[in-house]
């Protein structure tokens, strides 16, 4: 060889040979370095009892990359320096760092100790250890996410994190739900949060379709520090989900099996018959009504239509089978699942199965391979909601009055048992009767492929591709059967379909640099790019009159009326450059800068690219000489941030001028033509937000209290507002950058481990979250109205208005007229376009806030607004022996409801609907024949009559403070009791690891609401605009759940 050399090299020039030699010379170390990589394993052990460690952290200290022990304590790492160190941590364990000194087999074994371990923690493109953090970010743990029974991973956030709202928008199975980080930063534009599933970013949506059981643990990135590195997309805070990976050994198989029974959680008190009766014949008396149709208390029997919808039991089932193993080489994780929950109220349910698979692989010792494929379906069948919907006409049905009878044709039917005319309440026979189906099927398939490639020992090269394909169904039909005559098939004889799809290509492209010099210098650098492509289309068409009812849907053709068909299509483009680094001196002093360059086509060309930067500092003080010999101080780190993120989700196509086609008459002769459907604005701008934080970690007594606080300031600029225009424009509406919002904030969490001892152990978790918006610019103008409600109301519901927190609700107080010299005094003050109401006692009283005689906008003012002040959970873990009890709660305060239901619960109209049970307490004159005194102090305005439908409008018509409701509550959320069998008794029965539970949740509910639900308040939609508005909301449950975790 030497020889070979010194012949090659004497052929070549002096210079050619000096490059030659140094290339040598670099392959040489390059060949060396790769020899001196090793593939380590062994087992992780308790020091005392010998026992596996089961989910032990097993870190490579140079780069903070690793794995975690599986079922037998074991674990596999690859391509680790032979002079490297491996650290050893687990929960409650002190933490062990052990040479690799060449070795490839280290085993472990951890002591007891009363410190805790130190995480480490996802930062996007990357991992730091929870010390080294500079910003916000919230951790959920594997344990908080099964600590509770839940179908999606939102539900598992709720309450486990600070500033963090988790609104579900029903109580019915596979319902939307809303997710709000920090207060809302957008009007108009989805202020969800960015979701990142194994580093491929996605929507709040992909999150309802993942099986819970495959989430390995969650990481919630909060202020502008940590979120800026996703840009325009992390606005709204960024969501990181790691889900499960093989651990290396023989296969292990691991069942997890929950089956639960569900409940109703709360019955709204309604009048039965008795009084009922008593409430309609003192409605008929007050409005002189022909009395042949008083009803007698003691004759009636009472039909309660809540029992009749609501189910005595719901069952709900979620199994989950999982495999996996490997070897050094290659890991495998196999999971599949089935979820079958059926809904509290008869005809809804849910259905999900999920199959995903993961294999990391190692090509060679510096290229690594990791694929991960997953499917999911899910199936829900909806009952109707809303005004007209089925929760909101159970409540209103009389109890007097039975569906079963003759139809006549005309939306009322002759009662079998009195002979009695009466209306047909249309949404409570379809839920009772099962004639209408409202059916919902989606399909997603993810694939994501990762390269690793290790350069050399400090350089990583990450490249990651997904590909993303989901598909949905919408199916609803209405039975001819519902109706028996012809004058009704024509409208309710229909079928819908609706259908879309989309694909998702995403490249995630980045190196990574890290390095410690001199001992005291950590250098960890990135460098990256993004790239995603959106595509999606739908169609929708509507049929109605079919001859038989035999085909639904499936045969559309059939029907006589076929109507106008829709269809979409629509693609969206993000590209991506950022880079990052994370400097940390002497472990005391760490500083991360940040900047992200961001396109989107949701943009004219002018304003395409936003550009957003982060910075962001934090000082170990426990490391300083002056603090060291503080015992009893474990940690002591305050932090300061400050970045910009941006918005750009307004929807697609808002800034080009669109056109239509339409059919236009010019001489009496039809013609295609097209028009403008929709005025440009090409200097639409992103949404920035500009943010400030600032933090401080404590730990004492080794950790045994550690909590923190955070203070933030978020200013967002260029809102994204659907600008209403002058009907003379000829145009509804343009988006435009309106104006600015404001946020403030304070989070505080804590930690304790109050008792620690060999047998027994008792943890609390605690968190609060404070926040408050303020509107501070809306573009020259005072106020805007955020949302308007049709449906007969027809009213302006929620506003922006400058000084004002985001969403407020303005209406009229008003009060109860208690006599005539009342009336008298007001002189019948009403609203603007008068009702020709006569005056009396006992009807509702507009206040006059200026005094101008005059009822109208200007008397208009703030009754609350929707999202709460405050919002937290808190949790104490109790452990003895094998047993361990889990309590729950989670809380908010603050916000405000409105609640539409009232508009016809709570002004009853004789003859017509059912009331609340406290409606008896209404005001009402003395009687000198009976005796009575009269109650002049009621709360609730005289009742109407369908002789008086004006007195109704003035209740229905107007926002006032009888619909805003204190939405504030305090619940049980989850009780969990666990017992883990000994392993000696399970492995006695052919199973490595047997663990039971029982679990119960939303046991109990404190809260002022009288709807279903205060958590789920918002049947239409879950944006900034509709959040607190309650119409007839679909009910909530509380469940028991029993649960078996078996591991073979």
């Amino acid at each position: 060889m030497k020889n070979f050399d010194f012949l090659f090299v004497s052929k070549l020039k002096r210079p050619a040979a000096t490059v030659l030699a140094t290339l040598a010379a670099l392959l040489l170390t390059t060949s060396l370095q790769a020899q001196q990589r090793l593939t380590v394993s062994g087992v992780v052990t308790d020091a005392a009892s010998g026992e596996p460690i089961i989910g032990a952290s097993v870190i490579v200290a140079s780069t903070y990359k690793g794995t975690t022990t599986g079922v037998n304590g074991d674990f596999m790492l690859t391509n680790i320096p032979a002079k490297d160190s491996l650290i050893f941590q687990h929960l409650n364990y002190t933490r062990l760092v052990v040479p690799v000194n060449g070795r490839t087999k280290i085993d472990a074994k951890l002591s007891v100790s009363a410190v805790e371990i130190e995480e480490v923690v996802a930062v996007g493109y990357g991992y730091v250890p929870r010390s080294n953090l500079t910003s916000s970010i919230a951790v959920i743990s594997e344990k908080d996410i099964n600590k509770t029974p839940v179908s999606s991973i939102e539900q598992a956030l709720q309450g486990n994190a600070t500033g963090v709202l988790v609104i579900t928008a029903s109580g019915e199975p596979g319902s939307e739900v809303a997710m709000r980080i920090r207060g809302g930063t957008s009007i108009s534009g989805d202020t969800s949060p960015l979701v990142v599933i194994d580093n491929i970013p996605s929507d709040q949506t992909a999150l309802s379709l993942l099986n819970p059981n495959d989430v390995a643990g969650i990481e919630i990135l909060k202020d502008a520090a940590a979120t800026a590195i996703y840009g325009s997309r992390g606005a709204n805070g960024v969501v990181m989900v790691t889900t499960r990976s093989g651990q290396a050994g023989k296969p292990t198989l691991s069942v997890n099996a929950e089956y639960g029974l569900s409940i109703p959680r709360y019955r709204i008190e309604m009048m039965n018959s008795e009084q009922y009766a008593e409430y309609d014949n003192f409605a008929r008396m007050m409005w002189g009504v022909n009395s042949f149709n008083t009803l007698r208390p003691d004759t009636l029997t009472t039909n309660d239509y809540q029992k009749r919808l609501l189910r005595d039991i719901a069952q709900r089932h979620n199994y989950t089978v999982a495999l996996q193993g490997g070897s050094k080489d290659m890991r495998y994780y196999i999971s599949g699942g089935w979820l079958s929950e059926e809904g509290i109220l008869r005809n809804s349910s849910n259905e999900r199965l999920s199959f995903s698979t993961k294999f990391n692989m190692n090509l060679s010792p510096r290229l690594h391979l990791d694929i991960k494929a997953s499917l999911s379906r899910q199936q829900t069948e909806k009952i109707s909601s809303g005004d007209s919907g089925a929760t909101l006409r159970m409540l209103m049905q009389k109890p007097t009055s039975t569906i079963n009878g003759t139809d006549l044709g005309d939306g009322t039917y002759i009662d079998e048992e009195t002979g009695e005319i009466k209306s047909i309440n249309t949404e409570a026979a379809k839920a009772l009767n099962s004639n209408q189906w409202n059916k919902r099927t989606t399909a997603e398939l993810n694939a994501v492929f990762r390269w690793d490639i290790d350069k050399r020992k400090y350089w990583t090269f990450n490249s990651t591709a997904g590909y993303k394909y989901n598909n949905s169904n919408d199916y609803a039909y209405v039975l001819r059967s519902i109706y028996s005559t012809e004058a009704h098939i024509d409208k309710n004889n229909k079928a819908t379909r609706k259908t879309s799809q989309g694909i998702t290509w995403s490249n995630e492209n980045f190196i990574n640099f890290s390095r410690t010099f001199s001992k005291k210098h950590f250098l960890m650098w990135t460098l990256g790019q993004s790239w995603q492509r959106q595509e999606s289309e739908g169609f929708n068409i509507d049929v109605t009159r079919f001859d038989t009812d035999y085909f639904m849907w499936n045969n559309l053709g059939a029907g006589a009326y076929i109507g106008v068909p829709g269809s979409s299509y629509k693609a969206i483009n993000h590209l991506s450059f950022f880079t990052r680094a994370i400097y940390t001196y002497n472990e005391r002093f760490t500083a991360t800068f940040s900047l992200r360059a961001d396109g989107s086509s949701r943009f004219g060309e002018d304003s395409r690219y936003g550009y957003f930067p982060a910075a962001s500092v934090s000082w170990k003080m426990t490391k300083e000489k002056w603090l060291k010999n503080v015992k009893w101080i474990s940690e002591l780190k305050p932090r300061f941030s400050v970045g910009v993120t941006g918005n750009d989700r307004i929807g697609e196509y808002k800034s080009p001028t669109m056109l239509s086609s339409n059919k236009v008459l010019v001489n009496g002769q039809s013609y295609n033509g097209t028009t403008i459907s929709q005025i440009g604005n090409p200097n639409l701008q992103w949404e920035t937000t500009h943010e400030y934080n600032g933090g401080l970690d404590v730990g004492l007594f080794k950790n045994r209290i550690r909590f923190s606080v955070d203070a933030y300031y978020k200013k967002t600029y260029n809102l994204l507002y659907n600008y209403r225009l002058p009907q003379t424009t000829g145009y509804s509406q343009v988006s435009a950058n309106v104006g600015n919002i404001d946020n403030k904030g304070v989070e505080f969490e804590i930690h304790t481990r109050n008792i620690e001892h060999r047998n027994f152990s008792w943890n609390t978790d605690f968190n609060i979250g404070w926040n408050k918006s303020t509107i501070t610019d809306l573009g020259g103008n005072d106020h805007v109205v955020l949302y308007h409600m049709g449906n007969g109301v027809n009213q302006d519901i929620t506003f922006l208005e400058i000084g004002q927190p985001l969403g407020i609700i303005k209406g009229y107080e008003t009060s109860i007229y208690k006599n005539w010299d009342e009336v008298y005094a007001d002189d019948a003050v009403w609203v603007e376009d008068p009702l020709n109401i006569q005056t009396r006692p006992g009807m509702i009283k507009y206040i006059d806030q200026n005094g101008d005689g005059v009822i109208n906008d200007q008397d208009k003012v703030v009754l609350g607004q929707a999202l709460p002040n405050v919002m937290g959970g808190f949790t104490n873990t109790f452990n003895y022996k094998n047993w361990s009890l889990t309590v729950f709660f989670n809380y908010a305060l603050g916000g405000k409801i409105i609640n539409t239901n009232v508009t016809k619960l709570d002004l009853y109209q004789a003859g017509n609907n059912n009331a609340y049970a406290d409606g008896l307490g209404a005001w009402r004159p003395a009687n000198p024949i009976t005796g009575d005194q009269g109650w002049m102090g009621g709360s609730k305005p005289l009742p109407s009559s369908n002789s008086s439908p004006s007195t109704a409008r003035l209740y229905t018509q107007n926002v006032i403070d009888r619909w805003i409701e204190d939405g504030s509550y305090l619940r049980l959320k989850t009780l969990s009791l666990t017992y883990t069998v000994p392993e000696k008794i399970s492995r006695k029965i052919g199973m490595q690891r047997l663990m039971l539970s029982l679990k119960g949740t939303n046991l109990w509910t404190w809260t002022k609401y009288r709807g279903f639900d205060p958590e789920m308040s918002s049947s239409v939609g879950t944006s900034n605009s509709t959040l607190g508005i309650d119409r007839s909301s679909y009910p909530a449950s509380k469940s028991f759940t029993f649960n078996v975790n078996i591991t073979f």
